[in-house]
């Protein structure tokens, strides 16, 4: 391994997603002793890694680069949103660094968990582009592959709207594993309304010198889309993602030492199309339908009550 550095990846942003994860992460990235990666590495999360790009320690902490080496004044941070909801991730980031600190930004979960499903069909992994019959179909797919993508048959998790958006399972697991005091819960509405506070207890939080930023921009507004489930589509998405599948790379891995070659990207001219649409934008309203509305507010009351005891804290303006 290269990397033979003590110092550990030492925070670690576990989502929710859809809560304001990549503002944090990307702001956070501005001050002058904090680093954190652009991309999500999500090797933590064991049960949702089939298709990520980092497969052993070494590949994920080369991702830090000379950030980790010893004699320098940077922390190292990542932010992988899967993390809350998976089920190992907590584990392994423990096993990993025992004194690692968690942050958790929370929002609405009405209104994230309608996002996220929006968020999954841009992203290749959702072809149900209504949200109500994908979240109907919840059991369905844990039973089965029912609507779910050839290259998403290990990411199960993924279609689970309601698990996702259970914060108080979620938070407590975290709470219990790495201490209260080692867990930074962010709300999205703070975020949005009262940034230099956020950041200055962040900063804290990270124990790093207090920094004024100056230039919020906001992060990844993505409209309400359909997805295209033409054949041609789905060919092209197979490609994508399909090769990012353990089992495809390992069995990619004995082709290109048999044919002596480094890399398939020869083959690009041939399997991407000149042109390509996904899908195509319904809506920028973020006005949530009215019945969905309520069923999220009947589906995730509980949770919601929950939350508020756990954390000593009022969350009656997200059942209004």
């Amino acid at each position: 391994m290269e990397n033979q550095s003590s110092k550990k990846v030492n925070f670690f942003i576990v989502g929710a997603p859809k809560s304001g994860t990549t503002f944090i992460q990307k702001h956070l990235n501005k001050h002058p002793n904090l680093f954190l990666p652009e991309e999500e590495p999500v090797y933590m999360s064991t049960d949702l890694n089939d298709l990520c790009n980092y497969k052993s320690l070494e590949s994920y902490l080369n991702l830090f680069g000379d950030n980790l080496k010893d004699g320098n004044n940077i922390i190292c941070g990542e932010k992988s949103t899967n993390y809350l909801y998976s089920n190992t991730a907590h584990k392994e980031i423990f096993k990993y660094n025992q004194k690692a600190k968690i942050i958790i930004c929370l929002r609405n979960p009405i209104y994230a968990c309608f996002s996220y499903h929006n968020h999954n069909k841009v992203m290749g992994f959702e072809i149900i582009n209504d949200f109500s019959e994908a979240w109907n179909s919840q059991h369905l797919r844990i039973s089965s592959n029912y609507k779910i993508p050839l290259w998403a048959n290990n990411q199960k998790l993924r279609y689970q709207y309601k698990n996702i958006y259970n914060y108080n399972t979620h938070v407590l697991k975290y709470l219990n594993t790495f201490g209260k005091e080692n867990v930074k819960i962010i709300f999205f509405e703070d975020i949005k309304n009262n940034k230099d506070k956020v950041f200055f207890e962040l900063f804290k939080f990270l124990n790093v010198k207090n920094f004024l930023i100056t230039d919020y921009k906001i992060e990844n507004f993505i409209p309400k889309i359909n997805v295209d489930n033409s054949l041609k589509n789905k060919i092209y998405l197979y490609k994508v993602f399909f090769l990012k599948k353990n089992s495809v790379r390992k069995f990619s891995k004995i082709i290109k030492t048999i044919l002596r070659i480094k890399s398939f990207s020869f083959l690009r001219k041939y399997t991407q199309p000149s042109s390509i649409k996904l899908h195509e934008v319904v809506s920028k309203n973020k006005d949530l339908d009215e019945n969905i509305k309520n069923l999220l507010l009947h589906e995730f009351r509980e949770s919601i009550q929950d939350l508020s005891k756990t954390l000593n804290q009022n969350f009656n303006h997200w059942l209004n």
